[in-house]
């Protein structure tokens, strides 16, 4: 069975969620999402866009439980109904007259960075403000329909009541094939992260790699004692 989000994935860069698609005249489709980048400091940026694709022989694969997986009426996918069969057309009105939610664009936009907030676990890596971050306490929220909010504690700082939407996973590479330098690996720990803080700025948050791989054996030292507490809010 085709899931038409997955296939946006393949072929939009920065694709995270579908809100509409509009037929056009010419046989091509507008495909209205929800797009995801990130910024020098890997922060995560939300925001609407467009692109335009031929969908007509994906749309065709699609079963009906998915074309209705967008909750309000207007950004329904809008097919042309003579590709399904009577018995097809007639789930899908049954189905349409049962919603009863219905979304604006802010809405789908803001319920990406509640999904997006709520993705962390206590201990995650992650990355926070351009730089390394360990997540060490989930707050309490008084309501679902705000993005979660997690204690981060970060090069010697601890910042609480931070958003989740500001975070992004730290993941771990496979570096083992990067040979160790004897002369880096001399140095301590603490000299390696500054040093390693330093390549971040001049590669635009690509750190050096060869500090990585000696700092990936070593213990962490930048979160062990706390220099100052920050209420993020």
């Amino acid at each position: 069975m085709v899931n038409i989000e997955k296939y946006l994935k393949d072929q939009i860069k920065d694709f995270y969620k579908l809100v509409e698609v509009i037929p056009n005249s010419n046989g091509t489709h507008v495909i209205k999402y929800i797009g995801l980048s990130y910024g020098i400091d890997r922060t995560p940026i939300f925001g609407s866009s467009s692109h335009t694709l031929n969908l007509t022989q994906i749309l065709r694969d699609i079963a009906i439980s998915e074309i209705l997986t967008i909750k309000k009426e207007k950004n329904q996918l809008q097919l042309d109904e003579s590709l399904l069969t009577e018995e097809q057309i007639e789930k899908l009105d049954k189905l349409r007259s049962a919603q009863k939610s219905i979304f604006f664009n802010f809405e789908i936009l803001n319920q990406c960075k509640i999904e997006w907030s709520n993705q962390f676990k206590v201990g995650d890596r992650v990355n926070f403000k351009g730089h390394y971050g360990i997540i060490t306490y989930k707050h309490q929220m008084k309501s679902k329909n705000t993005p979660q909010e997690w204690t981060v504690r970060s090069n010697g700082f601890e910042y609480r009541y931070v958003s989740g939407v500001l975070l992004s996973l730290n993941k771990k590479e496979d570096l083992s094939n990067i040979k160790i330098d004897k002369e880096l690996d001399k140095l301590s720990t603490i000299k390696l992260l500054k040093m390693y803080k330093k390549s971040l700025k001049r590669g635009r948050g690509l750190g050096n790699k060869r500090i990585k791989r000696i700092l990936y054996d070593r213990e962490d030292v930048s979160n062990r004692e706390i220099k100052k507490i920050i209420n993020y809010r």
